[in-house]
């Protein structure tokens, strides 16, 4: 369907999540350590200042049966896109889906039910990729709500997707849970801090002991850290698992990344998923006619039309983001 947006701005929807009690599968990039080391090392000294918007590829992939049934119901598909795009405005990160779906439909394939320890599974995925894009392959059961690759692909259980995804796409742009590394104390500065080597190793994320049992968007346990200090984790990070990842509809955005995680992911799209990123058209002057092919998203950003020009632009969407001069005796036109 043609798309046509000007100006990008928050989607609003309204959206409530129930969580269910299915855990999720990280497989950290076979580079974790260094990239992490990196990011890290390249901002401690700078102050966090986000790019401009970066618009990711997505491209799904619907596993079903070999008759055709028990495959997602693609109708949810948009929604989903505009959920993502709503959790991560807040990181200048966007997503579109231009590409047809790719529907698999073979018995054997659909009963992949272990994308961690089957090397034979991962491969599947890996060979099954679009090269360019963020792969989200969807499965009745494939054994986890959700299991994500970093930088490479995602797999999400069909009746998790509107619980899981913003999770899932965290854990695609490098980020674990807050809780993983445990042992976290619950001081931020001073010497019984350690924040920067337990939990996620983000220190405005509030230490999480993580959770026993399934309770949505409350934290119930009275478990306290080794210095006897009472854990208050933040039940709304998207990388916790307290399932608050409900989106209201006057754009409020309920679940959060912190400001550490946001730049965390910011610097690992660009280092890591660059490839899956649309190029923008921009900082360019249009003199003379010319007509513009995209199968993908256009993005026009600082752009001007002189002398009479006439762009005829061919996409399956255009975004005129902003600062596009089309003065008098010039046209643009977005097919």
């Amino acid at each position: 369907m043609k798309t046509f947006i000007i100006l990008l701005s928050f989607i609003t929807l309204v959206l409530k999540i129930e969580a269910q009690a299915l855990d999720d599968e990280y497989i950290p990039h076979a580079n974790e350590t260094t990239i992490h080391d990196a990011i890290i090392n390249a901002n401690k000294l700078k102050a966090f200042v986000l790019p401009e918007i970066r618009y990711f590829r997505i491209k799904f992939h619907i596993i079903c049966k070999s008759n055709g049934s028990q495959g997602l119901d693609v109708t949810k598909l948009p929604t989903l896109v505009k959920m993502l795009n709503t959790a991560f405005a807040p990181v200048n990160i966007q997503f579109f889906s231009c590409a047809s779906i790719d529907f698999v439909n073979d018995d054997i394939v659909s009963a992949y039910s272990d994308f961690v320890d089957s090397s034979k599974n991962q491969n599947w995925v890996e060979n099954r990729n679009q090269s360019n894009a963020v792969n989200i392959y969807f499965f009745k059961t494939p054994g986890h709500r959700g299991i994500t690759s970093s930088g490479s692909w995602i797999v999400m259980q069909n009746d998790q997707i509107l619980v899981a995804t913003p999770h899932e796409m965290g854990h695609f742009f490098g980020l674990d849970h807050t809780f993983i590394h445990g042992n976290e104390n619950v001081a931020r500065s001073g010497t019984q801090c350690n924040c920067g080597t337990a939990g996620d190793g983000f220190c405005d994320t509030p230490a999480d002991p993580g959770v026993i049992g399934w309770s949505p968007c409350i934290y119930t346990r009275t478990v306290v850290d080794a210095y006897g200090n009472t854990y208050s984790p933040d039940v709304h990070n998207f990388m916790s698992y307290y399932f608050c990842e409900d989106i209201v509809n006057d754009g409020t955005v309920l679940s959060h990344f912190s400001e550490q995680q946001m730049e965390y992911m910011s610097n690992y799209a660009d280092n890591v998923n660059s490839t899956s990123q649309i190029i923008p058209i921009q900082n360019t002057t249009y003199n003379s006619n010319r007509t513009i092919t995209n199968s993908d998203m256009e993005v026009l950003r600082n752009v001007s039309l002189t002398n009479n020009a006439n762009i005829v632009i061919n996409a399956c969407g255009d975004i005129l983001e902003h600062d596009v001069t089309i003065p008098l005796g010039c046209s643009l036109q977005l097919n």
